[in-house]
C-alpha cells in the first residue's frame, strides 16, 4: 500500500509543471485508502481544459485513484478536488 509520504512526493513532483495553481490541502487516511484534497484555480483567468490537463498529470502518477468530488466556485474561478488513493 502506498504511504501518505509517497502520495505527497508524487503530487508535489508534478505541481510545479501545472498552470492551475494547485496545492495540496490535506491527505487523510481512511481505513485502507487515503483521501487527498487539492485546491486549484486561477481566480478568473482559468480555462477548464487546462484544469483537466493539470489534474490528469497528477492522477497518472498514482496507481489506484478515483474521483470523490470536484467542487467548483464559479464566481472566484477556484475549485476543490478530492480523490481517493489506495
Amino acid at each position: 500500500m502506498i504511504t501518505e509520504y509517497e502520495i505527497r512526493q508524487k503530487i508535489e513532483k508534478v505541481i510545479p509543471d501545472t498552470d492551475s495553481s494547485i496545492s495540496i490541502h490535506e491527505i487523510s487516511k481512511q481505513g485502507t485508502h487515503y483521501i487527498v484534497t487539492l485546491y486549484g484555480g486561477l481566480n478568473g483567468r482559468g480555462d477548464f481544459f487546462d484544469y483537466l490537463s493539470d489534474v490528469q498529470h497528477i492522477v497518472v502518477q498514482l496507481d489506484n485513484v478515483w474521483l470523490i468530488d470536484w467542487i467548483n466556485d464559479c464566481l472566484d474561478d477556484v475549485w476543490t478536488l478530492r480523490i481517493g488513493v489506495r
